[in-house]
């Protein structure tokens, strides 16, 4: 069984259709939500998903936008976060574009040929706003409420899912916690990992065997830019986002 997991593809139809160029051959695709924001062509992306007949849940960005909410994202972006989503995301996007965006679930539990999956954007407990980084597996994901006490048993903390899909960090990885493999793609259109090219991943689960391929995929982050220049008259935002795109990390 072979799955394509994408994430964060952001309004980024040049990098999404990069991907897409990649990967003919695939059982199931996963998208891990964050469809729109911050990119020039969020409709592109929403109609080209909705077509693929892909498994996919709901970002913080998606959520903002379908339900006139705070993204809650990220103090260093939140600023491009809502110019874009006024100015670009909800001006390009039309009713029913919106009304898919609110109707993607918050997480899907499926099982498929044996493996039980868990698919969210943040995390399990936190679904559009949590934060897992390799680095704070433990932390974000055992407790019910997100706080591990020090002295809590690591045999306490066992996740009773096959596999677990997220995204949200824009950060790609992969590891196993007890018998749980989890999975992050990293950003298809916002990638801020030091890396400007678009990341996602392939996982193949044949029974016992299980295989984990992360990719990076260039794209024409020019026509991006030149894109966006022609949407923002706002030299300060501008070239926030394009920093972010051409360094592929916040600076």
């Amino acid at each position: 069984m072979r799955i394509v997991l994408l994430s964060d593809i952001h309004g980024n139809y040049d990098a999404l259709s990069t991907v897409l160029n990649l990967i003919k051959d695939y059982d199931y695709l996963v998208v891990v939500g964050d469809l729109v924001d911050y990119g020039p062509e969020p409709e592109k992306v929403v109609d080209t998903i909705k077509s693929l007949n892909a498994i996919v849940v709901r970002g913080n960005h998606d959520h903002a936008v379908a339900f006139n909410v705070d993204c809650g994202c990220g103090e260093k972006t939140h600023d491009i976060s809502i110019f874009t989503r006024e100015r670009i995301t909800i001006p390009r996007l039309d009713e029913n574009q919106v009304k898919y965006l609110g109707s993607l679930p918050l997480e899907e539990t499926i099982s498929l040929n044996g493996y039980s999956l868990k698919i969210v954007h943040g995390s399990p407990s936190n679904p559009l706003y949590g934060y897992v980084y390799p680095w704070n597996i433990r932390s974000s994901l055992c407790s019910t409420n997100l706080r591990l006490a020090a002295s809590m048993d690591e045999k306490e903390c066992e996740l009773t899912w096959s596999v677990l899909f997220l995204g949200h960090t824009h950060y790609q990885f992969s590891l196993r916690m007890g018998k749980t493999l989890i999975v992050n793609p990293g950003s298809v259109g916002q990638p801020r990992d030091g890396d400007q090219r678009a990341s996602f991943t392939i996982v193949e689960l044949n029974g016992d065997e299980q295989k984990i391929i992360h990719y990076k995929a260039k794209y024409d982050v020019d026509s991006t830019l030149r894109k966006l220049s022609e949407l923002i008259q706002d030299k300060y935002y501008y070239d926030k986002l394009a920093r972010i795109l051409i360094n592929g990390k916040i600076t």
